[in-house]
C-alpha cells in the first residue's frame, strides 16, 4: 500500500467492499433490466469480449424495445408528412419535425447504448478500483442518486402517458389530425372506441420511447456523478498530504498514479458517452426551437389536457437538462480544484531531490492541463454559463416568435 492511500485508510471515513460497486446503481439497473436494456447477469457482460455475436445477443434481448422505438419513428415520420395539410398546417408540420428529431435521437441513443454498455459498466468497475478503500460516502451518494433517477424516469413515463392519453380522450378527432393518419372518427369512418384504442397505443409507445431516452441519459448522469465522487475523494487525499509538514517522493508518485488512473477513466467515459449526451443536447435544443411555433399556435385553442401535456414535456426536458449539465461539469471542476493542494505539496518536498521536485511539478502540470471535459461533445465544455445561455436563447426565441404570430394574425 502506498503512502497516500495509507493516509486515506487511517484518516478516511468508513470503507465499503469492492463487490458493492454494481449494487450502487441497482436502482436504475433493476428498471433497465426490466425493459431489456441490460442483462440479468451483469458481471458476465463486463468480463465478456465485445464482438458481433455479443452485440447481436443484446439486440435480440432488447428486440421489443427496438421494435417500439423504430416502429414509432417510422410511424410518426410518415404521419407528420401525411397530415401536413391538416389542422395546424405548415406550423403544425414544423412543430412535429421537432418530435421526429426526438425520435431519431432516441433510436440512435438506444443503439449506441446497446453496443457500448459493456464499456460503460467496465468504466464503473475500473473507477472503483482506482482507490484501495473507497469511502462509504460514495456508495451512499450514488445509490441515492440512482434511486432518485429511477423514480424520476418512472414518474415521467406515467405523467407523459396519462397526459397524452388525456389529450386523445378529450378530442380524439384532433388527436388523429395531429398525431395519426387521416381518419374521420366523428362521422363513423373509424369507430370511436377504435379511435380511443389507437390513441392509447400511440400515447403509450410515445411514452415508452421518451422514457427509454430519459433512462439512458440519467444513467450517464449518474455515472458522471460517480466519477465526480471519485474526483472528490482524490481531492481529499491530496489535501491530507498537502497538510503534512513534509512530503516524501513516494507520496508524490502515488498521487501521480492516482491522477493518471482517474484521468484515464474520465477520458474513456468522455469518449463512449459523448454521442449520447450530444444527442440529448441536440434533441432538447431542436425540440424547443422547432416545436415552439406549433405550441404557441395551439395554445390559442388549447384545452386543459393540451396544457398538461406541454408543461409535463417541457418540465421533464428542463429537469434533465439542468441535472445532466451539473453532473457533467462537476468531475473536471473538482479535479482541477486540487491544483492548490498540489502547489502546497511542491513547496514541502526536498529541494535538493531533483526527482521528487520533478514529480511534484509533473503532478501540478497534469492537474492544471486536464483536458477532460466529460461534456458529451469534445468541441465545447459543459458549464453552468452554457445552461443559462441555452435558456436565455430559448426564452428570447419564444418571445420573438409569439410577437411575430400576434402581428401576423
Amino acid at each position: 500500500m502506498n503512502s497516500a492511500q495509507r493516509s486515506q485508510t487511517k484518516k478516511g471515513p468508513p470503507q465499503i467492499d469492492r463487490s458493492d460497486v454494481l449494487r450502487m446503481f441497482r436502482g436504475l439497473f433493476a428498471m433497465m433490466k426490466l425493459v431489456g436494456l441490460l442483462p440479468r447477469d451483469l458481471p458476465e457482460v463486463i468480463e465478456a469480449e465485445v464482438d458481433a455475436r455479443s452485440i447481436a445477443r443484446r439486440m435480440r434481448r432488447a428486440g421489443v424495445l427496438l421494435f417500439i422505438v423504430f416502429g414509432y419513428l417510422i410511424h410518426f415520420s410518415a404521419a407528420t408528412v401525411y397530415n401536413v395539410t391538416h389542422d395546424g398546417g405548415f406550423f403544425g408540420f414544423f412543430a412535429n419535425c421537432g418530435y421526429v428529431l426526438r425520435n431519431i435521437f432516441a433510436a440512435l441513443s438506444l443503439v449506441h447504448f446497446l453496443v457500448f454498455q459493456r464499456v460503460l459498466l467496465r468504466i464503473v468497475v475500473d473507477g472503483f478500483r482506482i482507490f484501495e478503500h473507497p469511502p462509504l460516502s460514495i456508495e451512499r451518494k450514488v445509490r441515492r442518486a440512482t434511486v432518485l433517477a429511477a423514480c424520476f424516469v418512472v414518474s415521467t413515463f406515467v405523467a407523459l402517458q396519462n397526459t397524452t392519453v388525456w389529450v386523445g380522450f378529450v378530442d380524439v378527432q384532433k388527436y388523429f389530425n395531429y398525431y395519426l393518419y387521416k381518419g374521420d372518427v366523428t362521422q363513423g369512418t373509424i369507430p370511436r372506441q377504435l379511435g380511443y384504442l389507437f390513441s392509447f397505443i400511440d400515447a403509450t409507445t410515445y411514452a415508452i420511447m421518451e422514457s427509454t431516452l430519459n433512462c439512458i441519459i440519467t444513467f450517464h448522469a449518474c455515472v458522471s456523478l460517480y466519477l465526480g465522487c471519485l474526483c472528490e475523494n482524490f481531492v481529499r487525499i491530496i489535501r491530507e498530504v498537502s497538510q503534512q509538514t513534509s512530503v516524501s517522493g513516494g507520496q508524490v508518485k502515488a498521487l501521480r498514479r492516482l491522477m493518471t488512473r482517474l484521468s484515464d477513466v474520465m477520458v474513456r467515459f468522455d469518449r463512449v458517452g459523448s454521442p449520447v449526451v450530444f444527442c440529448w443536447y441536440a434533441n432538447i435544443v431542436g425540440s424547443l426551437i422547432l416545436s415552439t411555433p406549433g405550441i404557441l399556435l395551439g395554445m390559442r385553442r388549447a384545452a386543459p389536457s393540451d396544457y398538461a401535456y406541454m408543461l409535463t414535456d417541457l418540465l421533464t426536458m428542463l429537469v434533465i437538462l439542468v441535472a445532466l449539465t451539473f453532473a457533467l461539469a462537476d468531475p473536471t471542476s473538482l479535479l482541477r480544484s486540487s491544483y492548490v493542494h498540489a502547489l502546497k505539496i511542491s513547496t514541502k518536498v526536498d529541494i535538493d531531490d531533483e526527482e521528487v521536485n520533478h514529480s511534484a511539478h509533473v503532478l501540478m502540470d497534469s492537474i492544471i492541463s486536464t483536458k477532460v471535459a466529460v461534456t458529451g461533445c469534445k468541441c465545447f465544455q459543459v458549464t453552468r454559463d452554457m445552461v443559462l445561455s441555452i435558456l436565455t436563447m430559448t426564452s428570447t426565441y419564444i418571445i420573438v416568435v409569439y410577437q411575430y404570430i400576434e402581428h401576423a394574425m
